[in-house]
Order: C-alpha cells, then sequence, then structure tokens
C-alpha cells in the first residue's frame, strides 16, 4: 500500500531515479569505506570488529545529519512561503480575494 505524500511534497527527488540511484550507490560506497577504514586500522585482530562498527555507525550519522539539514531547509523555507501567503491572504481588503 503506498502512503500519500503531505501537501506541498517535493517529487523531484521520487521522479528522478538515477539521482536516487545515485544517492543509493554513494552510501554504499561510504559503508563500504568505513568498513575499509576500520578494516586498514584494526588490521587482523579482535578490535577491528568495534572499528568497523565504529566508522559503519559514524558515516551513518553523517548521512542522517546531512539529510536532516536538508530537509530542515525545506521545512523552514515552506513554512515562509505559508506565512508570506497568509500575510499576503490578511493584507488584501475583504472581497477582493
Amino acid at each position: 500500500m503506498k502512503s500519500t505524500p503531505p501537501a506541498g511534497h517535493d517529487h523531484r527527488l521520487e521522479q528522478n531515479q538515477s539521482l536516487l540511484a545515485s544517492l543509493r550507490v554513494g552510501k554504499l560506497l561510504l559503508d563500504i569505506a568505513a568498513v575499509g577504514l576500520g578494516l586498514w586500522i584494526g588490521g587482523i585482530s579482535w578490535p577491528t570488529i568495534i572499528y568497523v562498527l565504529f566508522f559503519a555507525s559514524l558515516a551513518h550519522q553523517l548521512v542522517e545529519l546531512v539529510v536532516w539539514q536538508i530537509v530542515e531547509q525545506k521545512r523552514s523555507a515552506a513554512r515562509a512561503r505559508k506565512e508570506l501567503l497568509v500575510n499576503q491572504y490578511l493584507a488584501t481588503p475583504e472581497g477582493q480575494c
């Protein structure tokens, strides 16, 4: 069952399948790099597991932070547009809407 997006939802990413695939591949490569970094730092020993988990978690948190900032920026822009429309509507004299 497909959920309906909220009003004002940005469909550009959903419609641009190549960009979406590129972002997924980029995230996969970042995860692989994090695992590789953990293996490189830890070598072949038991702390390697900790390093791999740490760097994979760090990579995930960085991606989450970037996505959160982008979403907050879009929300702020939408909120500003909404306030502008409300202010314009309230500023018009009655009967001219």
